[in-house]
Order: structure tokens, then sequence, then C-alpha cells
């Protein structure tokens, strides 16, 4: 088993709920969206009594891979997203079918973290 799957288990047991906060980019891209999504992270963990997991977009990550960025834990994943601007048939089915056949590590990420909410931010 490797470290970031034992890395996982072992927040499971300390922290009873998480919020897992969605980003399709990079966690230190610039900007006033990233900014506030940040801060809710932050929110989340220092006033709610849940634990945050910043789940964000990695195209190299095919798997779950856990990571400390600035302080805030981080998984990066693979994620395909539901709508493409211009392509929306198309990416409604693609994102169908690998919800079908596909998202198993995502399905594992929120079993194995105890996730029970999840928010999503992609910018429009």
């Amino acid at each position: 088993m490797s470290d970031n799957a034992n890395l996982g288990r072992m927040h499971h047991i300390l922290w009873p709920r998480t919020i897992l906060v969605q980003i399709g980019w990079k966690p230190t891209a610039p900007g006033g969206v990233t900014t506030a999504v940040l801060n809710l992270h932050d929110h989340i963990n220092h006033v709610s009594g849940s634990r945050a997991l910043l789940l964000a977009d990695s195209w190299d990550d095919t798997s779950p891979r856990f990571e400390e960025i600035d302080g805030r834990r981080v998984c990066l994943l693979r994620p395909r997203i539901p709508y493409v601007r211009g392509r929306p048939l198309k990416s409604l089915t693609l994102f169908l079918i690998a919800l079908f056949f596909g998202h198993r590590h995502h399905l594992r990420l929120l079993k194995d973290e105890n996730i029970s909410i999840v928010n999503v931010h992609f910018p429009w």
C-alpha cells in the first residue's frame, strides 16, 4: 500500500467528516476565484468543525495523489467535467460514459476520506 493511501486512511480515523472542495485548476493559480475557494477551504478547517480536502485537476494523475500545498491538504486527480462550452452534448455524453466506467477512483476517495459534502467550482 502506498504512502498516499495510508495517509488517506489515517485521516479518516482522525476526522469523522470531510467536505470536498473541487476545482478544475491548480490551487496555486492566481485569481480571485482561487482566493475565494482557498478561503472557503480554510474556513471549513478552522470554523466548521469539519475537515476540508481540496480536489484539484491534474491531468498527470489518473489515481488520487495527496500533497500538501501552501499548508492545505490537496488531492490531485484527473477529473472529467460534465460540460464543455461549445460541445455540450459531446462533453455530457463522455462524462456519463466515464461516470459509468471510470470513476472508481472518485468513489474510493469518497469512501476512504469519509466525504459527506462535495462543493464544486468550475468557472464558466
